[in-house]
């Protein structure tokens, strides 16, 4: 447990420390709270990942420092498991960039034109700013300019595209689509190829100034939701985002309860039956995102911009609880596969399941489509005797037809059998969940006039 004057100590947060008389009632605090919670959610898991990845170097999720590019040639597995629901399609590129000093160029190199590659960029509210890549920007590579919310400087010749992000601390998250397992050295040669230099290395000058480094307070997956912990994260993050226009309002009645950004948040000025109601609020707002988050059948508006999500708080919450870093629907739709019909979760420790698809019913995609499979409560992919963790259409040659030509998928703990192995999905002894990726949908899957078929309990 992170003990407040620890964090006080650590935390890098610019405000006087005192503890501030709330003068709400508990209803209120409650009230306010809950709110924040579904505001801030995607920002705290933000900074839990970024931890991780760019600053806690003993964490096995590390990948590297500020502005340097890490990059695995192999696919995610059960190691993965830091960011919930990762995909097993594209092995990662991390790239983690601060951008209180300078602009960032980021360098593609040429890509073949059946490979499917992209360069997510997210902001610290988890916004989907921007994409490079296959679907905007082809497969001939280029020079592309990130630039944060306090630069203004002048853009290089030879840049393909500016990008203009409004926080300080960006996400940006290469794929790099595997062809098959024989395709890992060529997957390594790309991502050799990505390059990342501050705009100053790019023209050979010296930086003139060095923003002051910043001793982030640690957070571990768990204790982010006592409320010390939860509204100290926030605080700290919500001084590199800048203040929107829109959510001034809503920033104040943060403020009433110590969510001010920069200041270390302290909860000795409550009474007991208010810090009593502020932690209900947080856990409360937590049950009702994965409620939500459990009745929704795919990722259609989970994820995007905040034009296109419109401060829709709650279903950005639910993209970060469920699929934290996913893709705006052009880019990927996401199917879920939650409960059956009978509102019962799956569980392979009971049942035996098929997924059957006619010839011509498959995903429609203009890149490629997969089913990964997750255990229920971690939200990762499970260790089986195939070390197979899902099945895509890269593997159609492959799967046993029937004689109409269709796939029957084989979901279970143990094998159908060594003449359907090509067909089998290996499930946990227990609840699971999967997920249907289809990367650059066609309109059919967008507007959703395809429908994915039912999981089926496999009675036979």
């Amino acid at each position: 447990i992170l003990m407040l004057t620890l964090l006080i100590t650590i935390a890098g947060l610019n405000q006087s420390i005192a503890a501030t008389k709330v003068n709400l009632s508990k209803d209120e605090v409650y009230k306010i709270s809950k709110e924040a919670t579904i505001y801030g959610y995607p920002t705290v898991e933000f900074y839990r990942i970024m931890y991780q990845q760019a600053v806690n170097t003993s964490d096995p999720q590390f990948k590297a420092p500020f502005n340097q590019i890490k990059s695995i040639a192999e696919a995610a597995g059960p190691k993965d498991s830091g960011i919930q629901t990762i995909n097993a399609d594209t092995p990662y590129s991390y790239l983690w960039l601060d951008l209180r000093d300078d602009a960032v160029i980021i360098t593609i190199p040429k890509i073949e034109k059946n490979r499917y590659y992209s360069a997510q960029i997210i902001d610290s509210y988890t916004y989907d700013v921007d994409y490079l890549g296959t679907r905007k920007d082809g497969n001939d590579g280029g020079k592309f300019l990130i630039a944060g919310p306090k630069w203004n400087g002048q853009v290089p010749a030879g840049i393909k595209r500016v990008v203009k992000v409004n926080t300080d601390f960006i996400y940006v998250l290469f794929r790099t689509q595997l062809l098959s397992e024989k395709d890992l050295p060529n997957v390594a040669k790309i991502q050799a190829g990505y390059k990342v230099q501050t705009l100053n290395e790019y023209l050979g000058k010296t930086a003139d100034k060095k923003a002051p480094v910043i001793n982030w307070p640690p957070i571990s997956k768990g204790d982010e939701f006592k409320p010390e912990n939860f509204y100290n994260y926030l605080n700290t993050m919500l001084q590199y985002m800048p203040e929107y226009a829109d959510e001034k309002g809503l920033r104040a009645e943060f403020a009433k309860i110590g969510i001010v950004p920069g200041k270390a948040f302290d909860m000795s000025g409550m009474t007991p039956d208010q810090q009593k109601a502020m932690a209900q609020g947080i856990q409360d707002a937590l049950k009702e995102i994965q409620t939500k988050l459990e009745a929704s059948p795919d990722s259609k508006g989970f994820f995007g911009s905040k034009e296109t999500l419109k401060n829709n708080y709650m279903m950005k919450s639910m993209a970060a609880m469920g699929g934290l870093f996913g893709n705006v629907e052009e880019e990927a739709m996401y199917i879920f596969y939650l409960k059956g019909s009978d509102g019962v979760v799956y569980d392979a420790g009971k049942n035996n399941y098929i997924l059957h698809f006619d010839k011509d019913k498959l995903p429609p995609v203009k890149a490629f489509w997969s089913i990964t499979m997750y255990e229920k409560d971690s939200y990762a992919m499970v260790e089986n005797p195939l070390n197979r963790y899902l099945v895509n259409s890269a593997m159609i040659p492959n799967f046993k037809k029937d004689k109409n030509g269709g796939i029957d998928i084989y979901i279970q703990k143990t094998s159908p059998g060594k003449n359907l192995e090509s067909n089998w999905l290996p499930a946990p002894n227990g609840e699971f969940y999967m997920v249907l990726r289809a990367y650059l949908p066609e309109d059919t899957l967008i507007n959703g006039s395809w429908q994915k078929p039912e999981l089926q309990i496999n009675k036979k």
